[in-house]
Order: structure tokens, then C-alpha cells, then sequence
């Protein structure tokens, strides 16, 4: 040790420090100060120092130090540029070897410099730390794979030497094992100065009083001891000393069980292995623990212990199409269950290299999810292997399998099973759905099937391991309506009632509420709808559910009748149920019922309207508000002022009919028109649909003038939207050809989609109508009107021109109802021609004009994000020789169509499948 009252800086040092040339004839720095800045941390068995230097004065240096650590002091030091002076020290070893004593903050040490006639100091801290080691283990690791290590990369200085990573065979009790290592990261904060030995312990919460065979959902999602991850050292217990013997390689300087940190390392490795074995599991987790310093001056910090996940690498199972799908009772279907993997190919590790094959058996289960239904709800068959169904178990009623002289008995779930063996990874089966004949209300039922997570045989991949049907029980086409009756809108309630809105001539043009049940039957006479003098034509329907509010239905705790289904009515009328009206109103009624009764009711009605006709078009509910939307000839006004502002402004004719919106609210048996927004020009404009949010709502029409900001020619459609709160227009965008387009429907779906019709290409703005004559092509010619499904973006500009339905017998060809589905679009409408899939050979699509206009659905799907055109999944053209036309269609428990279209002088209903399959006979 250097004493501290005779340490002297040489010359050198002082020229470089304190700027003083060899040449220079000026005077000295007259004050002297400490350089260097010190760290205010140190750690225990860490070395800590401060190397300085000194400047200023005229004489050489002497340097003390006070107020000091024990185990801090002063030395002299040299190095490459210069000799100097450094405060060293070792935090519990030094000083006295005072361990975890020195554990503290010593606040004011102080650096004293003197030239035996001026003085310097400098003061600080330190706060000495321990030095923790913790683990970090990877999250996951996967059967069969050793963990991935670069060693030409391994840094020499600060990390140990890897163990042995090499794949291990060894056979323990005549069982072989092959082993695949992994490692885990144990990590010392600082290094120390010397050596650091960490024992640990591995441990998961496996029990041995639950043996493997039984489905002990505790060992099951835990790893099984020494089956599923290996350790390599002895904890004093028989089993594993077994494995420890077999694995133990004398010639190995890694020690199991004990991490050893030499000087100035702080990285080391604990080795584990993994098992590959033929048992299908869920994944399963163990835990490494570090248990305590056996060696050295640290301490254990936070990160003691991590999990490690093993995922199993035997074949997952997974139903290649989940659903829901539709299925009519008496009706059967062949579904795939997949493996992503050949099943349990395996190399032989005694004996023999050539793989050995292992069958496996997929368990699962048929599932009940529907509460109301009945067992017999669903009765169903299944098999899977044609070469094991004997041919006298098969019913020749059915066409389903028999077990014996009774049906498989029907509990709530059923066990049952396929068999894949060899390199087979596709089984089929086969549900079969017998009708039973009930009559029961409510939806459809559903039949699930799930995979059961059978241990040691196979997992399920979560997000693909169900399977879902729906039941539907309306087996034939019904005529809804007939003779001199029109029908114009349906809807489906939550219980899939399919409701009706038509008028008959016969009765005064009076229009009528019809209602059938889920199996196509006629529940109860029709509801008449405004039975007085005058006439009434019905526009449309919109369906909502509520909480029922009611106390006294709820204060039982009767579920059934939880909630209210309403169904509203948008008529046309000339006769008014109040005063105060003139010529052509618009006339709104709810009915409703509780969710268990079947009859609906009158809960409230209201006529709105102008000083002259109007002409209602559309029906949209929103966050318990109505919009309106049709076409008017006169003037709106009323004067309710709410403070100083006139929250209702008068809204002005400005033309040979305009476009306008109302809002419509209810509250506690009180119905007000909150407000209506006129939106016209000199010219004609006509309203055909509306959509609305809880925040907007958006109009679709036509008009012969300039609403937006230029008319490409004759009339063209327009798209309005405004503000749900007070009716403040937003985006006003006129879009259409140089000829006349027919806008027909309006559909919300992620975007806005109009169906026009046309025989020339459309555009939304001049900029996009010039592009096209700038790039040298003309608007492209239709030889006969075709439907065009257009996409408007969030700008409300056409993102595409999405979808062109097209004959190829250049029929007329219309879309008038569409309803949207999870990625698809549904649209029924009529042609008179014969409809191409532009996808399909157009020498053999499987279908052809019936005669005159035929009806038509089909599906379109698209990307929701991304601003690609529609496609055609499938098109479904259907008819008779007469003219038949679509009425509506309409989206039922995300699996069924219901579709009501014209057959000459008959309206009839039918179901179909979103996979464009006919569920009726």
C-alpha cells in the first residue's frame, strides 16, 4: 500500500492534467482540484474503483482519504499513458473480509489533495449492493428439439463454457429414452473476484399418489417426473439416481446441480433434458429453483426460479371446417378430422433404425349447447370406417347406423372415436340427423361436436376443436302468400320466426302483419296493420331486441321472459291518426312481445310527415332510435326551442322532390320526431335505403341534378351521410355514367356497399372519370344493365368497383335485398338471363334460365381491411317459367339463409345454407 501523506504526482502528470507546456514561461494554476468522476454503487465480492489525477498548484501532490469504508483505500496505480492514483477496494473481502457487513451507504467519503500550500477536496457517496444471481429459462421447448446454441459466437470472458449439448439415448429400467438438452441462462449481476457456486433444484407438481393412467387433470398438465424433462444429477431419490448414473459422463468438468461462476464470469448454464416420447399431452410445465449460495459472496435475488413449458410434438387434431354449418333433420354429411402430423412415427432406439409406426385414436365428444332442447333434439348417428359398418346395422329408413334393435343411447354427450394408423392424417365420419318430428319454439338446435384432451393419445388444437351444426327443422318451400296478396319485407326474430309484411287487394289494399314458425308453420292470423278509410302501402320491417325493464316479469327470476323482441313497421299513408297532416305520411308502429309468448302486440304507433306528400322509403334502427328515410314534396317545420337555440330549424322544399331523413325517438310511452333534414336540389331526387349507427346515419338514392359536387349525366345515385345527434349533413358523394343508374339496395359491412344498376362503368368523381380518358380508355360499355356492388371507404369515395353480376346471355340483372355476413355479402335480386361465376366454365355452370325473370342469391366474399373487389363464392339461380323476382333475404343464426321471392302469382319462402345449398325438399 502506497501511505497517503507522501503520494506525489510526477511532472508528467502534471503537464498532461494541468495543461502546463514544458515551454510555456507562464505561472501555475494557483488552486488544485480532484478529476475524475466516481461510481456510486458498488457490490459485494465486486472490485470497485476510482482512478484520478489531480491539477493546479505549484508544488507536488499528497492525497489522503477519509471517512472512507473499510474496505476502500488508497493505491498507486500505473498505466500505459501515465502513473497516477486509484480508491480500490473489495466490498466484503477487503478491509477485513466483513462480508455482509458492508452492506451500507456511506454518505461524505472525501478525497483530500494538498501542495503543502493549497487545498482541494471532493466528496461522495457510495451505497454498496449485493451482488444477486438470478435464472432465466426459455418459455417454451418443444419435443425433439435441443436448445439451439452458437459456440463460435460463446463470449470466452464473461460466460462459462457450454456443457455438453449432444442428443442422449439411455434405457433405464428397459425403457429407452432419447433426450434432447436444453439449456437455461443463470445470471451473476457484476463479476466477482472470486468464485460463486449456486446449487439448484428442479420441480414440477406432479404427485406421485396420482398415477399416469388415471385422468388426473393434475398430472396431466404438469410434466410427469423423470418422463417428460430428465435431470441430471441426484437429489437422493431412487428414480432419479437411475437416470443420474445413465446420464453421467465422469470426463464432463459441468458439475450437475451446482452453477460455478470462476472470476469476471456472469453468465453460466444449467442443462436439462427433454424427452421425446410417444404420450400426446397438453403442454405441461416444470420449474428450476435456485436453492442457495454455496460458495462466495452473493445472494439469490428475485428471478430464484422460472418455468419451462414442453410442447408436445405428437399429432394435434383438427376439425378441417369448424362451422356453423346447416343441417336439415333426415339429412346426412361427411366432415374431415385432421392431424398435422403423420401419427407416432418414431425411430427405434434399441434395436433396429427403420421408424416404427404407432396408431392413434381420437377421442371426442358430441356436445349439447342448446339448454331448451329436449334429448331427442339430437338423435344422430355416426360412423366413420365403411369396411366396419356390417350391413344389417344400417337402417334402411334413415340410412343411418343402428346399435342393435334400439337407437345409441342419447345422454348429453357421447363418446366416440377415430382411427388413424399408418401415415393417415384425414378421417372422415359421417353425421346422420334423424326427424323426430318436434315442434318445440325456440331457435334451431345445435349439435357440437369438441375433441376431447385424452391423455396419452392426442391434443386438440384450441381454435379449430369444435364443431358446430345447427338444426334446421323448415324442411319444404311454404307459399306465404298468394293470389292477389303482396308480400314486400321479412325479417327473422330471435327465435326464428320468419314475420312477413304484405297487403292484399282483396281487403282494401290494408296492409298485414303474417307470421310462420321455424319449421315453415303458420303460427296465428295475421296482424292487421292501420285498419282505416284511406290507403296505407307497406315499406318495410326492422327488428330489435331489449332488456325487459318490467320488475314484476323478473321478480321470480323467470329467464324465459328476460327479454322484449320487437318488430317495426314503416308504412305509406294518405290517412292521418292525428290532425294536422296532408297528402302521403309516413307511418311507424312497434309491436312487441316478451321472449316467451309468441303473440306480438301494438306497443306504439306515430304518423310523421310535411305540408305536403311524402314518400317514406327505408327503416333503420339505432341505439334505441328510428330513422327515416323517403322522399318529400313539402316543407318540415316545428318549434321547439330548448334555451336559446332552436334545436329544430325549418327544412325547406327546394325541389320536384327531395331526399329526406327523420329521426324518431321513444321513451316511457312518449314518441317524438326529433328532428328531419331535407337534402335536395331543383331537380328530382329520390331516397331507396338507409343504414344507421349509434353515431350516423347514411342515405342512399338517386337524382336527376347536382347534389354532390358534379352529375356525370341522366340520373345519377347519391350517398349522404349526417350526424345521428342533430342531423348535421356530412359527406354528400354523387356517383354514377354518363346514362341513367338505378341504386337499389344499401348494405353495412365493415364498409358501405351500394348495388347500382347500370349499363355503363360508374365513378364517384371527375379526378377518377378523367384518369380513366387520360390513360386513353372510355367508360366501359354494358351490353345489358348490369348490378354493380360498389365499395365506398371510409372517405366515403369508391374504393372499388367491387362486384359486376353478369349473364351470359346478357340478361337484365338487379340486386333488391342484401344482407352481410362475417367477410361475405349475400345478395338476391333477379335476372333474366342466366348468371356466370366468372370462376366457373361457362359451358358447364350447372344452371340455366327457368324462363323470364329468375330469382337469384349468391355470395360474394372480400377482405375487410384491405381494399380488394369482392368474388363470387357461389351463385344460386332458382325459378319457374313464369317471371320470378327476389323479395328479400336475410341472414338466421349465421349458418341459414331465409329467402322469400315471387313465383308467379305465388310468394313462397325457402331456406338455403351460407353454403349455398338447398336445406328443403
Amino acid at each position: 500500500m502506497l501511505q497517503t501523506n507522501r503520494i506525489v504526482v510526477g511532472l508528467t502528470l502534471l503537464l498532461l492534467i494541468g495543461g502546463i507546456s514544458a515551454c510555456s514561461n507562464e505561472a501555475s494554476t494557483k488552486n488544485v482540484e480532484i478529476l475524475g468522476e466516481p461510481s456510486t454503487v458498488a457490490y459485494l465480492g465486486v472490485e470497485y474503483s476510482y482512478n484520478f489525477g489531480s491539477a493546479g498548484g505549484d508544488n507536488l501532490h499528497n492525497y489522503s482519504l477519509s471517512l472512507h469504508p473499510d474496505w476502500l483505500s488508497l493505491e498507486a496505480i500505473e498505466n500505459t499513458a501515465r502513473f497516477g492514483v486509484v480508491a480500490r477496494g473489495i466490498p466484503g473481502i477487503t478491509g477485513g473480509r466483513r462480508g455482509l457487513a458492508d452492506l451500507a451507504t456511506s454518505k461524505n467519503i472525501t478525497l483530500s489533495v494538498t501542495d503543502n500550500g493549497r487545498f482541494g477536496s471532493y466528496s461522495w457517496p457510495i451505497e454498496v449492493k449485493e451482488n444477486t444471481v438470478g435464472v432465466t429459462a426459455p418459455a417454451v421447448v418443444e419435443e425433439g428439439k435441443a436448445t439451439e446454441v452458437d459456440e463460435q459466437n460463446q463470449s470466452t470472458g464473461g460466460e462459462c463454457q457450454l456443457p455438453d449439448m449432444s442428443v442422449r439415448t439411455i434405457t433405464v429400467d428397459n425403457v429407452d429414452y432419447k433426450l434432447y438438452p436444453i439449456i437455461l441462462d443463470v445470471n451473476l449481476l457484476r463479476p466477482s473476484v472470486e468464485v460463486v457456486k449456486v446449487r439448484y433444484s428442479f420441480s414440477t407438481a406432479y404427485k406421485d399418489d396420482n398415477p399416469e393412467g388415471e385422468q388426473s387433470r393434475q398430472n396431466r398438465e404438469h410434466a410427469r417426473a423423470n418422463h417428460d424433462y430428465i435431470i441430471d444429477y441426484d437429489n437422493v431419490n431412487a428414480e432419479n439416481s437411475k437416470f443420474y448414473n445413465a446420464l453421467r459422463n465422469p470426463d464432463e468438468l459441468y458439475e450437475p446441480g451446482v452453477v460455478t461462476f470462476e472470476p469476471g464470469v456472469t453468465k453460466c448454464f444449467i442443462r436439462a433434458y427433454v424427452n421425446e416420447d410417444l404420450v400426446a399431452e397438453a403442454t405441461e410445465v416444470f420449474s428450476v429453483n435456485l436453492d442457495e449460495i454455496i460458495q462466495g459472496i452473493a445472494s439469490i435475488g428475485t428471478q430464484e426460479n422460472d418455468f419451462v413449458q414442453i410442447r408436445d410434438n405428437e399429432p394435434t387434431v383438427s376439425f378441417e371446417e369448424t362451422g356453423p354449418f346447416s343441417m336439415s333433420e333426415g339429412s346426412t354429411r361427411t366432415f374431415v378430422a385432421s392431424l398435422d402430423k403423420i401419427p407416432g412415427f418414431k425411430e427405434n432406439i434399441g434395436g433396429s433404425p427403420t421408424p416404427v409406426s404407432f396408431d392413434v385414436i381420437v377421442n371426442f365428444l358430441r356436445l349439447k349447447s342448446s339448454e331448451k332442447a329436449n334429448v331427442g333434439d339430437f338423435v344422430f348417428y355416426t360412423w366413420v370406417e365403411a369396411d366396419r359398418v356390417v350391413e344389417d346395422t344400417i337402417d334402411e329408413a334413415t340410412g343411418c347406423l343402428r346399435w342393435g334393435e334400439e337407437p345409441i343411447p342419447t345422454a348429453s354427450s357421447e363418446l366416440l372415436s377415430l382411427n388413424f394408423t399408418g401415415d393417415q392424417t384425414k378421417r372422415e365420419f359421417r353425421v346422420c340427423l334423424l326427424n323426430d318430428g318436434d315442434n318445440d319454439i325456440g331457435k334451431d338446435d345445435e349439435l357440437v361436436f369438441g375433441f376431447r384432451d385424452d391423455f396419452g393419445t392426442i391434443s386438440a388444437r384450441p381454435s379449430l376443436n369444435t364443431l358446430s351444426i345447427l338444426i334446421n327443422e323448415w324442411l319444404n318451400e311454404v307459399v306465404v302468400a298468394s293470389g292477389d296478396e303482396v308480400v314486400l319485407d321479412s325479417i327473422i326474430d330471435a327465435d326464428g320466426n320468419l314475420v312477413l309484411l304484405g297487403s292484399s287487394a282483396s281487403e282494401g289494399g290494408i296492409p298485414f302483419l303474417r307470421f310462420f314458425n321455424r319449421f315453415g308453420i303458420s303460427t296465428k292470423p295475421d296482424i292487421t296493420l292501420l285498419p282505416m278509410a284511406g290507403v296505407s302501402r307497406p315499406i318495410g320491417l326492422a327488428y330489435f331486441e331489449a332488456v325487459n325493464s318490467d320488475k314484476e316479469a323478473l321478480a321470480d327470476n323467470d329467464k324465459t321472459n328476460d327479454k322484449i323482441y320487437s318488430v317495426s313497421v314503416l308504412l305509406e299513408t294518405d290517412k292521418g291518426i292525428g290532425d294536422g297532416f296532408s297528402g302521403k305520411d309516413a307511418y311507424l308502429a312497434t309491436y312487441s312481445r316478451v321472449s316467451n309468448v309468441q303473440e306480438y302486440s301494438l306497443e306504439w304507433d306515430v304518423q310523421i310527415g310535411s305540408s305536403s306528400d311524402d314518400i317514406p322509403a327505408s327503416l333503420a334502427i339505432a341505439g334505441g332510435n328510428f330513422y327515416i328515410a323517403g322522399t318529400t314534396f313539402g316543407d318540415w317545420s316545428r318549434a321547439i326551442v330548448e334555451g336559446e337555440n332552436d334545436i329544430w330549424q325549418d327544412q325547406v322544399h327546394k325541389g320536384n322532390g327531395d331526399l329526406f331523413v327523420a329521426k324518431v325517438s321513444y321513451s316511457e310511452g312518449s314518441v317524438l320526431n326529433d328532428w328531419t333534414n331535407v337534402i335536395g336540389t331543383d331537380s328530382a331526387e329520390k331516397a331507396v335505403s338507409l343504414i344507421a349507427t349509434t353515431g350516423q346515419v347514411s342515405v342512399v338514392g338517386q337524382t336527376e341534378g347536382i347534389l354532390g359536387d358534379f352529375s356525370f349525366g341522366g340520373v345519377d345515385g347519391v350517398l349522404v351521410t349526417a350526424d345521428v345527434r342533430n342531423s348535421t349533413v356530412g359527406v354528400i358523394n354523387q356517383f354514377g355514367s354518363a346514362r341513367d343508374d338505378q341504386v337499389t339496395t344499401l348494405l353495412r359491412n365493415g364498409s358501405l356497399w351500394v348495388s347500382v344498376a347500370s349499363d355503363q362503368e360508374i365513378f364517384d368523381s371527375m379526378d377518377s372519370l378523367q384518369e380513366k380518358l387520360d390513360a386513353g380508355s372510355a367508360p366501359e360499355d354494358f351490353d345489358s344493365i348490369v348490378t354493380s356492388h360498389v365499395r365506398f371507404g371510409v372517405e366515403m369515395n369508391i374504393v372499388s368497383k367491387s362486384l359486376k353480376v353478369a349473364s351470359i346471355d346478357n340478361g337484365l340483372d338487379f340486386v333488391n335485398s342484401a344482407v352481410a355476413g362475417d367477410g361475405a355479402n349475400y345478395l338476391a335480386g333477379s335476372t333474366t338471363g342466366t348468371l356466370l361465376n366468372e370462376s366457373e366454365d361457362e359451358l358447364n355452370i350447372g344452371r340455366s334460365n327457368l324462363g323470364g325473370s329468375d330469382a337469384f342469391v349468391m355470395k360474394t366474399n372480400f377482405k375487410r381491411q384491405e381494399d380488394t373487389d369482392e368474388s363470387i363464392a357461389w351463385i344460386y339461380q332458382f325459378g319457374s317459367s313464369a317471371d320470378d323476382f327476389s323479395v328479400d333475404v336475410e341472414l338466421e343464426n349465421t349458418a341459414k339463409l331465409s329467402i322469400v321471392w315471387r313465383e308467379g302469382f305465388d310468394f313462397k319462402a325457402s331456406k338455403l345454407s351460407t353454403e349455398g345449398v338447398k336445406l328443403v325438399r
